[in-house]
């Protein structure tokens, strides 16, 4: 099972809602003070831990990075999408996506990977966008279908 970390705006009915993709060290305080940072200013936000299929052996991040697949992220993203239409504190309208370094990386993959999905999408120093994990998944082939500014 998948770890959300998932923070909502005190006291709204409805709120925006935020996909944050964490960075290479993974699901950590770091990120969880974004989604935490992003409630306060009233979205409601999610961060899935990207690393959750992986094993608990001691890896480094680069081999953790290693691991990762495109086709299983994009798969996370959507269970987060549905981890925030289903909070039964808040109802969630439109989404963005947003991630740092790694996660940017990922951020502007599900930009072209889901385009319908998000009105708006922030690479925080995204590294090495033409590179995919697995090479399941072609971003650049991907980025004509992005409409997210």
């Amino acid at each position: 099972m998948m770890r959300i970390y998932s923070k909502s705006p005190a006291g709204a009915a409805q709120a925006p809602g935020i996909v944050v993709i964490m960075h290479g060290p993974g699901l950590d305080k770091f990120i969880e003070d974004r989604v935490d940072d992003l409630a306060h200013h009233g979205y409601a936000a999610a961060a899935p831990d990207l690393y959750h299929r992986q094993p608990e052996d001691g890896a480094d991040m680069m081999a953790r990075i290693g691991r990762l697949r495109d086709k299983e992220i994009i798969a996370d993203a959507d269970a987060t999408i549905a981890h925030l239409r289903a909070l039964k504190d808040v109802r969630v309208t439109d989404l963005a996506v947003l991630g740092f370094c790694m996660g940017g990386r990922i951020s502007y993959l599900l930009a072209g990977a889901r385009p319908a999905a998000w009105r708006a999408t922030g690479v925080f120093y995204g590294g090495k966008p033409s590179m995919t994990y697995s090479m399941t998944v072609d971003d650049y082939g991907t980025s004509k279908d992005i409409t997210a500014p």
